[in-house]
């Protein structure tokens, strides 16, 4: 039989209990973060597009590259 310590494993779950409570709360807040991030890109495109439509300073190439380092598509 294994030997227990109850007050160690007792501890042990307080701890776990903590973490898991954490963990939901960090991945809240990640949620929230990719949010903003996906409206930021949203409006980087848009205006990168008002740009090229309006002055021609950027071609469509050149607005699909800046789309993939947006979305982190790495092409390398």
């Amino acid at each position: 039989m294994i030997d227990v310590n109850y007050n160690e494993y007792k501890e042990t779950i307080a701890q776990n209990m903590k973490l898991i409570v954490e963990n939901h709360d960090l991945k809240q807040e990640i949620e929230k973060l990719n949010k903003e991030v996906e409206k930021y890109k949203k409006r980087c495109l848009t205006g990168l597009r008002l740009i090229r439509d309006n002055y021609g300073v950027l071609d469509k190439y050149g607005i699909d590259i800046l789309d993939d380092i947006l979305n982190g598509v790495d092409k390398e």
